[in-house]
């Protein structure tokens, strides 16, 4: 039996088309499946860092009447940026002087 080139490039086109969509299907199916898994872990790391109460026990001397101030430099100029996005509830906090990641405050 012998194939013409027509034959294989029609065979070669109908393996990738079915390949593309196993993996559409498997992608539909296992994402929901693996997608809480991954904000577990997120939130796992967002977890490690200390919360605010947890800074000043830590630091005493980082918490005055204006607010907080880093351990590192003393600067009470502090930004803050979501987790994983702009708005994102949770939030990590920066010295704005000398980048010293500080706490971590919000909720999921």
């Amino acid at each position: 039996m012998t194939f013409d080139i027509v034959t294989i490039i029609l065979t070669l086109i109908s393996w990738a088309a079915f390949g593309f969509l196993y993996l559409i299907i498997a992608f539909i199916v296992l994402l929901p499946i693996i997608s809480p898994y991954w904000n577990y872990k997120e939130n796992q790391k967002w977890l490690k860092w200390e919360t605010l109460e947890q800074y000043w026990v830590t630091h005493p001397d980082c918490k005055t009447s204006n607010g907080t101030k880093c351990y590192h430099c003393g600067s009470s100029n502090v930004r803050q940026y979501g987790f994983k996005e702009s708005s994102d509830g949770r939030r990590l906090h920066q010295c704005n002087q000398c980048s010293v990641w500080l706490y971590r405050s919000g909720n999921k």
